[in-house]
């Protein structure tokens, strides 16, 4: 049937996952300016991971919420302004991993996402 991208998995075969609802602020003396980030992120696991990634998620839910923090506090503005997001998703998604101990999340998926520097 369809052909294969590696081991990007198809989209019929992974499920979104909740990782919770962020909102950032933090001030950068560099531009003196205070930048606000909020969103709610997601991530795709396999849906034959699923039932051991929920598992990792509920023992590491809070350390995995400190490492997206960190990761947005460290962010720059244009990294953040960033149409893909592309560096911030990496980021997230390997420390997202890195936290649960497996490989398990293939992308970090952002929804509702708001930037604003003022």
């Amino acid at each position: 049937e369809g052909e294969s991208h590696g081991d990007e998995p198809s989209s019929a075969d992974t499920v979104e996952v909740d990782l919770g609802s962020f909102n950032v602020t933090h001030f950068n003396p560099a531009s003196n300016s205070t930048l606000s980030v909020d969103f709610d992120l997601f991530g795709s696991v396999l849906a034959t991971d699923q039932a051991e990634f929920e598992h990792l998620l509920e023992k590491n839910k809070v350390r995995l919420r400190e490492q997206v923090l960190m990761t947005l506090h460290s962010a720059e503005s244009k990294d953040l302004s960033d149409a893909g997001l592309g560096l911030i998703k990496r980021q997230i998604l390997e420390k997202t991993n890195r936290t649960l101990g497996k490989p398990l999340v293939y992308e970090a998926v952002f929804s509702k996402f708001s930037f604003i520097e003022r």
